[in-house]
């Protein structure tokens, strides 16, 4: 139950906290989306999606050491309750993309990452190649999916 203090507390803060915007003062209740994401982010989470806003409370989901959580932050900023909802996806790092190379038989490869997508430089059957690779990770089955061009 929801006291009068905490009712005028909130009203008071409500007036105080204008936000200014083309169309006139625009008023944020709650946790505003930076606040959340700030929050998740500081406390380790990557791959943030925030899935419900109230007036009090907000709930995110967000990946920390290969584990899906299902986050609820309390209006002050502090984590209230974190639930194990799943895995995220695979990391995918130059070393990952070097071993994929090899299995498809490359040989002296050279790998760089870029944004999105891996390039690589490297030989096969005497032949040199110049290849991209993006790769699209399956959550749940963790399989791999590479799309190498060559040039």
């Amino acid at each position: 139950m929801i006291t009068r203090a905490a009712l005028f507390l909130g009203l008071a803060l409500l007036l105080a906290s204008p936000v200014a915007n083309a169309q006139g003062i625009q008023f944020q209740l709650g946790l505003s989306d930076g606040m959340i994401l700030n929050v998740m982010g500081r406390n380790g989470y990557s791959d943030v999606r925030i899935t419900k806003k109230k007036l009090t409370k907000a709930q995110a989901e967000g990946c920390r050491n290969g584990t899906r959580f299902k986050v609820e932050i309390s209006l002050d900023g502090r984590i209230r309750k974190e639930v194990k909802i799943g895995t995220c996806r695979a990391a995918i790092n130059s070393q990952v993309a070097r071993n994929i190379l090899r299995q498809k038989g490359y040989q002296q490869i050279f790998v760089q990452s870029e944004n999105n997508h891996f390039s690589a430089v490297a030989c096969r059957g005497n032949k040199r190649f110049r290849i991209s690779m993006t790769c699209l990770v399956k959550s749940r089955a963790k399989n791999i999916s590479v799309n190498v061009r060559t040039t």
